[in-house]
């Protein structure tokens, strides 16, 4: 019984990647052509994930900087979600909603790109971020759960994952972060 257990488990969690994927990959597709062609033009890819999908931020900028299946450049993309000591200081001031404006405006300019990851809950500091991506002139880019309603500033690239599980949601939005790089790569590099 376990066993039959776990297999539904996979099975389910795989249609759900399926679906999420199958139904927007050209969303994705043109997100990556954006990402390879502001590369050409040196701008940066900078990330932010609210919660858990912070991680999911570093990860994706590790898989940018570093390389995934063959030696390369390293490509410049910056996760704005590892600063824990800015956060503690920006929270024990009651700034928390400010943590990833602070460094993305220090970086930033005019046609860089900002790519989002959204936990589904209310994010004041990503939502600050966008607004500032927005005003600074750089595309946006948003991986949110199906059921989240946006309340930060349109996005030019939405990409929605089918799923209210917050475990399902990162594994969708580390396999995004992948799947963005390496078709970064092929663009790029013509692999």
């Amino acid at each position: 019984m376990p066993q039959t257990k776990l297999l539904d488990a996979l099975q389910r969690h795989a249609e759900m990647i399926r679906l999420t994927f199958e139904a927007q990959a050209g969303e994705l597709v043109r997100l990556a052509q954006m990402v390879a062609g502001g590369f050409h033009r040196e701008s940066r890819l900078f990330l932010a994930g609210s919660g858990n999908l912070g991680r999911a931020a570093d990860l994706t900028e590790a898989y940018f900087l570093d390389q995934l299946h063959f030696e390369r450049p390293q490509l410049p993309a910056y996760s704005l979600s590892h600063d824990q000591a800015l956060a503690a200081s920006l929270d024990r001031h009651g700034r928390l909603g400010e943590l990833f404006t602070r460094q993305f405006l220090l970086m930033a300019t005019k046609g860089d790109l900002l790519l989002l990851f959204a936990d589904g809950t209310h994010d004041p500091a990503l939502e600050n971020l966008a607004q500032a991506a927005v005003d600074t002139g750089c595309t946006t880019a948003l991986v949110q759960p199906e059921k989240l309603d946006w309340t930060g500033p349109p996005v030019e690239f939405c990409f929605q994952v089918r799923s209210d599980n917050t475990g399902e949601i990162v594994e969708a939005a580390l396999l995004f972060g992948r799947l963005l790089c390496e078709l970064v790569e092929r663009e790029l590099f013509g692999i």
